[in-house]
Protein backbone atom coordinates (compact mmCIF):
# COMPACT_ATOMS: atom_id res chain seq x y z
CA UNK A 1 0.00 0.00 0.00
CA UNK A 2 2.90 2.34 0.66
CA UNK A 3 4.29 1.95 -2.87
CA UNK A 4 0.86 2.45 -4.40
CA UNK A 5 0.30 5.45 -2.12
CA UNK A 6 3.49 7.11 -3.36
CA UNK A 7 2.49 6.56 -6.99
CA UNK A 8 -1.02 7.86 -6.26
CA UNK A 9 0.35 10.99 -4.58
CA UNK A 10 2.68 11.79 -7.49
CA UNK A 11 -0.14 11.40 -10.00
CA UNK A 12 -2.50 13.50 -7.86
CA UNK A 13 0.11 16.26 -7.49
CA UNK A 14 0.49 16.22 -11.28
CA UNK A 15 -3.22 17.06 -11.57
CA UNK A 16 -4.72 13.60 -12.17
CA UNK A 17 -7.91 12.45 -10.47
CA UNK A 18 -6.66 9.53 -8.36
CA UNK A 19 -8.52 7.11 -6.10
CA UNK A 20 -6.35 4.83 -3.98
CA UNK A 21 -8.35 1.76 -3.01
CA UNK A 22 -6.92 0.19 0.14
CA UNK A 23 -8.26 -3.29 0.71
CA UNK A 24 -7.76 -4.31 4.32
CA UNK A 25 -7.07 -8.02 4.40
CA UNK A 26 -4.63 -8.49 7.26
CA UNK A 27 -3.22 -5.00 7.94
CA UNK A 28 -5.41 -2.09 9.00
CA UNK A 29 -4.67 1.02 6.94
CA UNK A 30 -5.49 3.16 9.99
CA UNK A 31 -2.10 2.08 11.35
CA UNK A 32 -0.31 4.17 8.71
CA UNK A 33 -1.07 6.75 6.04
CA UNK A 34 -0.10 5.56 2.59
CA UNK A 35 -1.06 8.72 0.66
CA UNK A 36 -1.39 12.42 1.35
CA UNK A 37 -2.64 13.93 -1.92
CA UNK A 38 -4.76 11.17 -3.45
CA UNK A 39 -8.32 10.33 -2.46
CA UNK A 40 -8.30 7.14 -0.35
CA UNK A 41 -11.10 4.59 -0.27
CA UNK A 42 -10.61 1.97 2.46
CA UNK A 43 -12.48 -1.30 2.04
CA UNK A 44 -12.16 -3.64 5.02
CA UNK A 45 -12.74 -7.33 4.38
CA UNK A 46 -14.58 -8.76 7.35
CA UNK A 47 -15.50 -12.21 6.04
CA UNK A 48 -12.02 -13.60 5.41
CA UNK A 49 -12.12 -17.40 5.33
CA UNK A 50 -10.09 -18.35 8.37
CA UNK A 51 -9.35 -21.89 7.20
CA UNK A 52 -5.66 -22.32 7.85
CA UNK A 53 -4.67 -18.68 7.16
CA UNK A 54 -2.66 -18.39 10.36
CA UNK A 55 -1.12 -21.85 9.94
CA UNK A 56 -0.33 -21.15 6.29
CA UNK A 57 1.33 -17.82 7.01
CA UNK A 58 3.34 -19.34 9.86
CA UNK A 59 4.49 -22.14 7.52
CA UNK A 60 5.53 -19.63 4.85
CA UNK A 61 7.38 -17.40 7.31
CA UNK A 62 9.04 -20.22 9.21
CA UNK A 63 10.69 -21.55 6.08
CA UNK A 64 11.20 -18.28 4.20
CA UNK A 65 14.90 -18.13 5.01
CA UNK A 66 15.79 -21.81 4.56
CA UNK A 67 19.16 -21.94 2.85
CA UNK A 68 18.38 -24.48 0.10
CA UNK A 69 14.72 -25.42 0.26
CA UNK A 70 14.56 -26.81 -3.28
CA UNK A 71 12.05 -26.10 -5.97
CA UNK A 72 9.32 -28.34 -4.56
CA UNK A 73 9.36 -26.66 -1.14
CA UNK A 74 9.32 -23.24 -2.82
CA UNK A 75 6.41 -24.30 -5.01
CA UNK A 76 4.47 -25.57 -1.99
CA UNK A 77 5.03 -22.27 -0.15
CA UNK A 78 3.92 -20.34 -3.22
CA UNK A 79 0.80 -22.53 -3.57
CA UNK A 80 -0.14 -21.95 0.09
CA UNK A 81 0.43 -18.18 -0.33
CA UNK A 82 -1.79 -18.03 -3.41
CA UNK A 83 -4.53 -20.13 -1.79
CA UNK A 84 -4.61 -17.80 1.20
CA UNK A 85 -4.73 -14.63 -0.88
CA UNK A 86 -7.17 -16.03 -3.43
CA UNK A 87 -9.58 -16.77 -0.58
CA UNK A 88 -9.19 -13.24 0.77
CA UNK A 89 -9.61 -11.77 -2.73
CA UNK A 90 -12.79 -13.79 -3.27
CA UNK A 91 -14.12 -12.58 0.11
CA UNK A 92 -13.33 -8.99 -0.93
CA UNK A 93 -15.12 -9.33 -4.28
CA UNK A 94 -18.19 -10.87 -2.63
CA UNK A 95 -18.34 -8.43 0.27
CA UNK A 96 -17.98 -5.23 -1.77
CA UNK A 97 -20.10 -5.91 -4.86
CA UNK A 98 -22.02 -2.62 -4.57
CA UNK A 99 -18.87 -0.54 -4.09
CA UNK A 100 -17.19 -2.32 -7.00
CA UNK A 101 -20.16 -1.49 -9.21
CA UNK A 102 -19.83 2.18 -8.23
CA UNK A 103 -16.09 2.09 -8.96
CA UNK A 104 -16.77 0.44 -12.32
CA UNK A 105 -19.04 3.37 -13.21
CA UNK A 106 -16.12 5.76 -12.60
CA UNK A 107 -14.51 4.37 -15.81
CA UNK A 108 -10.93 4.53 -14.57
CA UNK A 109 -8.16 4.71 -17.19
CA UNK A 110 -5.55 2.68 -15.34
CA UNK A 111 -5.08 0.44 -12.31
CA UNK A 112 -1.85 0.00 -10.34
CA UNK A 113 -1.65 -3.18 -8.30
CA UNK A 114 1.06 -5.17 -6.59
CA UNK A 115 2.33 -8.43 -8.00
CA UNK A 116 2.15 -10.51 -4.82
CA UNK A 117 -1.19 -11.93 -5.89
CA UNK A 118 -3.36 -11.69 -8.99
CA UNK A 119 -6.27 -10.03 -7.18
CA UNK A 120 -5.34 -6.69 -8.80
CA UNK A 121 -5.44 -8.30 -12.24
CA UNK A 122 -8.86 -9.71 -11.42
CA UNK A 123 -10.02 -6.35 -10.14
CA UNK A 124 -8.96 -4.83 -13.46
CA UNK A 125 -11.40 -7.18 -15.18
CA UNK A 126 -14.22 -6.60 -12.68
CA UNK A 127 -13.90 -2.81 -13.04
CA UNK A 128 -13.40 -2.98 -16.84
CA UNK A 129 -10.14 -1.01 -16.69
CA UNK A 130 -8.06 -1.39 -19.87
CA UNK A 131 -4.57 -0.71 -18.50
CA UNK A 132 -2.97 -2.57 -15.57
CA UNK A 133 0.47 -1.80 -14.18
CA UNK A 134 2.10 -4.11 -11.66
CA UNK A 135 4.00 -2.43 -8.86
CA UNK A 136 7.08 -4.26 -7.66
Amino acid sequence: MISNGRIADELARAGHNVTLVEVEFLIKSANFKSANSAQILTLPVRNIPSNNITAGIKMILSSAFDENPGWLANFKRYAVWQKIFNGMCDAFLQEHQNTLEQLKNEKFDIIFAEQLNLCGAGLKEVLKIRTHLWVS
